[in-house]
């Protein structure tokens, strides 16, 4: 009988032949893979608690290899979707730590940011250090995302000129991607913070110049630097220049 819903498995996923497999060998090689599938596919159904309760059948010191790696991918993405953010982004650094080349460029760039959100540094530094590994392989669009990033954890850091090198990077060399104007509104906040302010008030006009969101938020700014009120007050409002 194992044999047989073994086999069943291998041939291509069915919940329902999952299902039975799990019930009856749980404790088994195809049974632990029938409990991540529909871990999986119940997460993808947006049916989260139920993915949660397939994970929680399953021993994770019993797994090893590929299917530790998937167990811990799966549970940081259910976690995710249960709103469980921190316990999410552990789960993803065990997966760093036993393969730090598991995900995508795409889905790393996603995790740096949620732990830049949730101020992982330890976490953001290992994820900002492979992906700079990978930086000379990425197409443009990834690159400038990762330069935004990578400026926004120097500047956690409290490494502001790293933070300034990243942010004129970004905006200079990818000045059509989304996050250019965020860049440069971030880079005159920064200068406006280490008293230097005309430095900031013509990375301002230079935003204003390139129109869209970024312009319109760079004039109110600009008329805070005229008026000498400064940018403290308006730091909150630019939510585009975070993450």
């Amino acid at each position: 009988a194992y044999l047989h819903w073994s086999g069943s498995l291998q041939s291509g996923f069915d919940p329902e032949t999952a299902r039975r497999a799990a019930f009856l060998f749980p404790m088994t090689s195809a049974g632990k893979a029938a409990l991540l599938s529909l871990a999986r596919w119940f997460a993808e159904q947006g049916e989260t608690a139920l993915a949660w309760s397939a994970l929680e059948r399953i021993d994770p010191l019993s797994l090893d290899g590929d299917r530790e790696c998937h167990y811990l991918e799966t549970r940081g993405t259910v976690l995710l979707l249960l709103g469980s953010r921190q316990e999410a982004l552990e789960s993803f650094a065990a997966l760093l730590e036993r393969s730090p080349h598991h995900f995508s460029t795409g889905k790393m760039l996603e995790l740096l940011r949620t732990a830049l959100d949730q101020v992982d540094l330890p976490l953001a530094q290992r994820l900002h250090r492979v992906l700079r590994e990978q930086r000379d392989d990425m197409e443009g669009d990834l690159r400038a995302e990762l330069l935004f990033l990578g400026a926004l954890l120097a500047e956690a850091q409290g490494e502001r000129n790293e933070a300034l090198h990243g942010l004129l990077e970004l905006s200079w060399s990818h000045p059509d991607h989304p996050r250019a104007g965020s860049a440069l509104l971030r880079s005159a906040l920064l200068y406006e913070q280490a008293g230097k302010r005309e430095t900031a008030r013509m990375i301002l006009e230079e935003a204003v110049s390139r129109q869209g969101e970024a312009g319109m938020q760079a004039q109110d700014l600009l008329r805070d630097l005229v008026t000498g009120d400064g940018f403290e007050s308006e730091n909150r409002r630019t939510g585009s220049t975070g993450v």
